[in-house]
């Protein structure tokens, strides 16, 4: 927990650079990448900090922990078949929900029957993050395991930074450096390593 308000207090200081996008993603499937976005995302919150927490990770981790599995979320908009319309982004941002345990808003994965993002344009992705931009200082969106979809490399495109999670004895340093190489080759600026299992859970 003292790492993520270690984290949260450099944001505050660098104020003048919000609101910025983080994307949150395991190195593999045992990094408890859900649990890191929820701990970044309350610290954020205790400091002061407008913070929007978003699901994109097909495993809904997030979504069955604040008990949201019937709610609309960010698949539902990626699906529609129609370009999403100004208006309907401005709806998209009022679906997130305050949540009071961690003093941020947290958005859904949503209804649709989706298994990866990798399917959707560049352009409806970047529109639903602009979307959500004015409500946050930062937006933290965190999706499946870097090593089982490329969704992370997808969404890194559009953030200012990305937050990797891995598991001592468990990630292997191949993975991280493919990881740091294939988020290199997206542009991403800066990028933290975060292990998960020093993690305790907020509440």
């Amino acid at each position: 927990r003292k790492n993520f308000h270690d984290m949260a207090s450099v944001v505050l200081a660098e104020r003048e650079s919000l609101p910025k996008t983080i994307v949150v993603c395991g190195v593999d499937g045992d990094s408890s990448s859900s649990l890191a976005a929820i701990s970044y995302a309350a610290a954020l919150a205790r400091a002061g900090l407008r913070v929007t927490l978003v699901d994109a990770n097909p495993a809904k981790v997030i979504t069955r922990s604040f008990d949201m599995e019937a709610d609309n979320g960010i698949v539902d908009y990626l699906t529609q078949a129609a370009l999403i319309s100004q208006k309907a982004l401005a709806q998209f941002s009022m679906l997130t929900k305050h949540n009071e345990q961690i003093g941020c808003k947290i958005c859904a994965f949503g209804t649709a029957d989706v298994t990866t993002l990798t399917d959707f344009s560049d352009d409806r992705v970047a529109g639903i993050i602009e979307a959500l931009k004015p409500d946050s200082d930062v937006l933290i969106i965190e999706t499946a395991p870097s090593g089982r979809q490329p969704d992370a490399v997808r969404m890194a495109r559009h953030a200012d930074e990305v937050l990797a999670t891995f598991e001592a004895g468990t990630s292997s340093d191949r993975s991280v450096d493919t990881l740091r190489d294939l988020f290199a080759e997206a542009g991403v600026k800066k990028m933290s390593m975060v292990l998960t299992n020093t993690i305790e859970r907020v509440a």
